[in-house]
């Protein structure tokens, strides 16, 4: 939405923490947020919003990937699956995103701006045990540069198909268990 609440990553050590919880454990989800990056080529990996503790020890990553020039989704512990390879979603900068990645089964899709980028499939299992990470990898060189807003996670799929992304303030409903 790019309301007045975004909060500011300097793309070289800032990021925020929310720790992990058993409300967190969610077999289908949503996770969605709303960006503006500044630049795609301080790192090799930029981290939006993350699901992990360190290296290795993740259940879920939506990163942007520079030598690929595209939105991807690592999930699994170590990695186990690279989701979105085959699409190719290059955000332009300095533009307010809304980006939401929906998981149904063993089915994903991704929205960029209300719509679907595409699908994918993967049966990689995680652990459930690390915390949410925004604006970074929670490893070094990660770092987001730009503004991030309205950060939710949901333990539903709120989309299955293309809509418009909602500018104002998110609401906490049921289904939310993230909402920054």
């Amino acid at each position: 939405s790019g309301g007045k609440s975004a909060i500011s990553f300097d793309g070289v050590n800032d990021y925020v923490t929310v720790a992990n919880s058993s409300s967190l454990t969610l077999t289908s989800f949503t996770i969605e947020t709303w960006f503006n990056s500044q630049s795609w080529s301080m790192q090799s990996w930029i981290g939006i919003v993350s699901k992990r503790s360190t290296y290795g020890s993740m259940d879920w990553e939506l990163y942007y990937d520079r030598a690929s020039s595209k939105i991807l989704m690592l999930i699994g512990e170590n990695g186990g699956g690279i989701l979105f390879s085959s699409l190719n979603v290059n955000p332009t900068i300095n533009i307010w995103h809304h980006i939401a990645v929906t998981k149904i089964g063993t089915s994903y899709q991704l929205f960029l701006d209300g719509v679907s980028q595409g699908t994918d499939t993967s049966a990689v299992t995680w652990t459930e045990s690390d915390q949410v990470v925004i604006g970074s990898l929670n490893i070094a060189d990660t770092y987001f540069s730009g503004l991030i807003d309205e950060v939710r996670l949901s333990n539903n799929a709120r989309y299955t198909s293309n809509f418009t992304p909602s500018t104002t303030h998110i609401v906490q409903d049921d289904e939310t268990h993230i909402l920054l």
